[in-house]
């Protein structure tokens, strides 16, 4: 690839000039096969050693590709070549030393699963460039740093904040309509022409809005639901509202239904004068407290100009942005609509939602669940977030074989860390790993024949029941680890660290039934077979492991929840 070796030479990895690789390339008419050449003659020595240096560095790299996994590949290239440090002289540098970082822990992830190689890695990026695929940037700081951050509700799934400030309640989403796209029920759909000063609207593009339309107040309900609960301690809800007995937003008039806006006490039936809130739910209300004054504004005070040193003028110029150029007719893209992946915790909120629902419509309720106060890290200095996150990545990388070493694994992970571990905290972890590793399943796991950790998979609806047939859904997760074990059964194991989980096996088993048994779908897609068993591993019992036998009946209930599931997330609410 000789487009991508020039750029190769040219970046920060060997800073060949321009004139340089020219010469090379003038060899042999190939840059690949000039580097394995003396260099040119015409060169000065300091650029005929650059040159050698690229060829020893590149052929060390080809000669280890296919006995190295990835991840030490690319670090062997960043000691070899110090790019990583010339990324810090750049603009941004830190921002993209922090991507830097996040794609070998991408390739290390990869490594893990132990299923595919360098190739396939390569293709797998590649797509995330052609697809233009929306990857969140590495962080800079780290995860319990003391700052306010700003995300999206999407980016939030999962998290957890002492205090949440949702902002903008009573926004209201602008009408789109697509001038042409193609769907897959509908086909081509073209908005037509306006004629005599009205603008007429084809049966197929209407009833294609008309579904969007129910789609989209279905997920903003969904999200609404998700924002909701992000918060440990506070939960700030804010909104511009001219009056508050008259919401206009789908997200306030739903709180609203709840809540009375005016004074936070829950809000009564008309028809009824009960409280809108079930009556189990009353007794665990937080503190409402309802501001509805203007803010006082605060003064900033202006500062004098700041001049700009001779040095940066020159970069100053190179990042300014250009006037927005003049518009220009531009033929309308065709747009088509895109697959949504659906996450296994997204499914389980939905299938709550949808048993909260029938429960409720039997009781006279309304659907909105209500959210209730949690409790925040306490005196332990890790929130639980924090801990489970800890935990998953030392079992990760923890070899089974030699548990001996789990201390070495705290001490690396807490360096590594961006803001490094207490050691308090790498107690409480190892308090929490330590006993289950002289468990007999522990055992199991290190005698295995394979193991396969991290495993990220796509399963169609469809392939859970032919029923399935939705076309833009498809549901995605990470199985923890996928052990082929010593007597030739295969295991799906799952740990879980929460405090909140249920001690009675039967119940937990009952919890994470859905969960598990997609993923023993996503293992017969992946083998051609069912795993012969899932470990539900919950490190905060005495005895951790609640086994789960993949029958026929279970693979029934699954088919049904996935059903009620998808029916919840694709129902108007």
């Amino acid at each position: 690839d000789q487009v991508s070796l020039l750029g190769v030479l040219r970046s920060p990895f060997f800073n060949l000039s321009e004139d340089v690789i020219l010469a090379v390339w003038r060899l042999e008419q190939d840059l690949w096969a000039g580097l394995r050449r003396e260099p040119p003659s015409e060169l000065n020595e300091t650029q005929r050693d650059d040159v050698r240096r690229a060829g020893r560095t590149l052929g060390k790299l080809l000669d280890r590709r296919d006995r190295s996994r990835i991840a030490p590949l690319l670090r062997l290239a960043l000691d070899l070549t110090g790019y990583d440090a010339a990324l810090l002289l750049e603009f941004l540098g830190e921002r993209k030393l922090a991507n830097l970082q996040k794609l070998l822990e991408m390739a290390r992830k990869f490594d893990q699963v132990g299923l595919f190689g360098l190739s396939e890695f390569v293709d797998q990026l590649n797509t995330a460039v052609f697809e233009e695929t929306d990857e969140e940037l590495a962080a800079t700081h780290p995860e319990a740093s003391n700052v306010v951050r700003l995300m999206t509700i999407h980016q939030s799934k999962g998290l957890e904040f002492p205090v949440v400030i949702l902002a903008d309640m009573e926004r209201i989403s602008p009408p789109r309509g697509p001038e042409a796209l193609f769907d897959a029920e509908f086909g081509t759909l073209v908005a037509l022409p306006s004629r005599h000063g009205r603008k007429p609207v084809h049966p197929g593009m209407r009833l294609y809005l008309s579904r969007e339309k129910r789609e989209e107040q279905a997920e903003s309900l969904r999200l609404l639901y998700v924002a909701l609960t992000r918060a440990a301690d506070y939960l700030i809800l804010s909104a511009a509202v001219k009056d508050l007995q008259q919401p206009r937003s789908p997200w306030l008039k739903k709180l609203a239904e709840r809540f009375d806006l005016q004074t936070g006490l829950p809000a009564l039936r008309k028809k009824t004068c009960l409280p809108a809130i079930p009556q189990s739910f009353l007794d665990s209300l937080p503190e409402i407290l309802v501001h509805d004054h203007i803010p006082e504004a605060v003064g900033i005070r202006s500062s004098a100009p700041r001049t700009l040193p001779l040095g940066q003028f020159m970069e100053s110029v190179l990042q300014a942005t250009a006037d927005k150029p003049l518009p220009r007719l531009n033929p309308e893209r065709i747009r088509r609509a895109s697959r949504r992946q659906i996450s296994i915790s997204l499914m389980e909120s939905a299938l709550d939602s949808a048993l909260e629902l029938e429960s409720v419509r039997e009781a006279e309720q309304s659907p909105l669940p209500v959210v209730t106060s949690r409790t925040s890290a306490g005196p332990e200095e890790i929130s639980a977030e924090e801990l489970g996150t800890l935990v998953h990545a030392v079992l990760e990388r923890l070899d089974f074989r030699r548990p001996e070493s789990l201390d070495a694994e705290l001490k690396t992970i807490g360096s590594s860390s961006r803001t490094p571990l207490t050691i308090a905290q790498q107690e409480l972890a190892r308090h929490m790993i330590e006993p289950f590793l002289s468990s007999p399943a522990a055992r199991d796991m290190a005698a295995a024949r394979r193991s396969y950790r991290e495993l990220d998979f796509l399963l169609h609806p469809k392939v859970i029941h032919p029923s399935l047939t939705t076309q833009d859904l498809v549901l995605s997760g990470t199985i923890d680890q996928l052990l082929e074990l010593e007597d030739g059964r295969w295991v799906v194991v799952d740990f879980k660290t929460g405090r909140r989980l249920v001690d009675d096996p039967d119940r937990l088993r009952a919890e994470y039934e859905l969960q598990m048994g997609v993923y023993a779908l996503a293992v017969e897609q992946i083998l051609g077979r069912l795993p012969d068993e899932v470990w539900l591993i919950h490190l905060r019992q005495a005895d951790p492991v609640v086994r789960l036998e993949i029958s026929p009946a279970l693979l029934d209930r699954i088919r049904t929840t996935t059903q009620t599931a998808l029916d919840q997330l694709l129902s108007t609410p």
